[in-house]
């Protein structure tokens, strides 16, 4: 998850977040099964279609308050870091999208892909800092 630290900003933060994704996954069931189940169309659909990210808005504000909180100056550049190489991977996504749908009308990307190049984007930095990071054994 976007914090790989052990101060205590970013035990809190994994803490809130863990509870966030837990509600995430929660509303999401319960608005797949409200859409398919029971709810009809127009303001129902936007409604339960919307409700599902209120979670993630909050996991995306939680990164916020959690760099505000970070006191160790290193470990908060490594995070922006991330967070600005998952931003970068998801303008990409965003730009390419947008050229093949506007030159070669190829449809969308499908649901959640744009979400997912962000986090892999993150992730990705994430793994580039770890090797960086390592310092061998006998020193």
């Amino acid at each position: 998850m976007f914090c790989q630290c052990d101060t205590a900003a970013g035990k809190r933060y994994r803490r809130d977040a863990q509870w966030l994704m837990l509600a995430y996954f929660i509303v999401l069931f319960a608005s797949a099964w409200a859409v398919k189940h029971w709810a009809g169309h127009g303001v129902e659909r936007y409604f339960w279609s919307v409700l599902p990210t209120i979670p993630i808005i909050g996991i995306i504000a939680r990164m916020g308050k959690y760099l505000q909180e970070e006191t160790d100056e290193y470990v908060r550049l490594l995070n922006m870091k991330a967070i600005l190489a998952g931003t970068g991977a998801l303008l990409t996504a965003v730009v390419i999208s947008d050229f093949l749908r506007a030159f070669a009308k190829a449809p969308d990307f499908a649901p959640f892909v744009l979400f997912l190049c962000f986090a892999a984007g993150m992730a990705a930095m994430q793994f580039v800092q770890w090797l960086h990071n390592r310092v061998p054994a006998n020193e």
